[in-house]
């Protein structure tokens, strides 16, 4: 069977990173083999991709920390032919905040976070994938202990729960994981309580399910540590926290980020990858 890779890329410099890719590159991907199958030029740094459920459209951020005139990154939508291999622009919207790094979708929206505006946004998107009207946006406010990276909100995902009631936010500026209802097809994002409190000065920059859908697995940047949560019906709770890698102290901890997680088949292990340092660690779960 084959399938089919979309990878983002830096296009342009930012102050974290000397961006050198073209746009998004297409690859497929067939008996352990990635085979190039294009590259598409759109807005600049495409840095995070989703892919809708029907697999017909294709969702970038363009993390730029000015668009259009204002302080703000944007959004673009592609049209996928799987038949051609090609992505076709149709359209993009600016995000209302600077530096958008993440994207969810749902039937009817598109889910952003923007990682310098502090804020995340809730886009209206057609029943053929085109990006309509800004329905919500929601600004976080606050800091952390660690100045250098921590003097305001940094929204850093905006990960749904299983039910796709609920949108997560963790938020690597104020320490926090961030809780909201999603009321579709209104687009609202409502408060559900209070945000849940990340051990000070942790940095959380990602989170995963544990496929019971009763876990929550919140990768933490600035400490490389993992926070474990519990999860029923929008209600969460800090049950522990994990120092997988050796004791870091402030002259490695820039080594040592965290990115997205993911679970095998199986639910006995995490995988983590940190960036940097290119290690990818293999954690165990215990039975839950």
């Amino acid at each position: 069977m084959t399938s089919t890779v979309f990878v983002g890329t830096y296009t342009q410099r930012l102050p974290h990173v000397n961006g050198r890719g073209t746009g998004i590159y297409v690859f497929s991907f067939e008996e352990g083999l990635l085979r190039p199958q294009g590259v598409f030029r759109g807005l600049p740094n495409p840095s995070f991709l989703a892919v809708d459920a029907q697999r017909h459209c294709v969702y970038a951020v363009s993390e730029l920390l000015y668009f259009e005139g204002s302080a703000q990154g944007a959004i673009q939508a592609w049209s996928w032919d799987p038949e051609k291999h090609v992505l076709q622009p149709t359209g993009h919207i600016g995000s209302q905040g600077g530096a958008p790094c993440y994207i969810s979708i749902t039937d009817e929206h598109v889910l952003v976070a923007n990682y310098v505006g502090g804020s995340v946004i809730c886009v209206h998107r057609s029943e053929t994938g085109e990006l309509g009207s800004i329905d919500r946006v929601v600004q976080h406010a606050g800091s952390g202990p660690n100045l250098p990276r921590q003097k305001a909100s940094h929204p850093h995902a905006i990960v749904l729960d299983p039910t796709g009631v609920y949108g997560l936010v963790p938020d690597l500026g104020t320490d926090e994981v961030y809780i909201y209802h999603l009321l579709q097809p209104q687009g609202t994002l409502t408060p559900k309580g209070d945000a849940v409190k990340i051990p000070s000065g942790s940095g959380p920059r990602h989170l995963s399910f544990h496929p019971s859908g009763n876990f929550v697995y919140v990768m933490n940047e600035l400490t490389s540590s993992i926070t474990l949560l519990s999860w029923k019906e929008g209600i969460s709770a800090v049950i522990q926290t994990l120092m997988p890698c050796p004791k870091i102290t402030p002259a490695t901890v820039q080594q040592q980020i965290f990115m997205p997680t993911h679970q095998d088949a199986f639910s006995m292990h995490l995988f983590v990858a940190l960036q940097v340092s290119s290690v990818l660690r293999l954690i165990q779960i215990r039975a839950i």
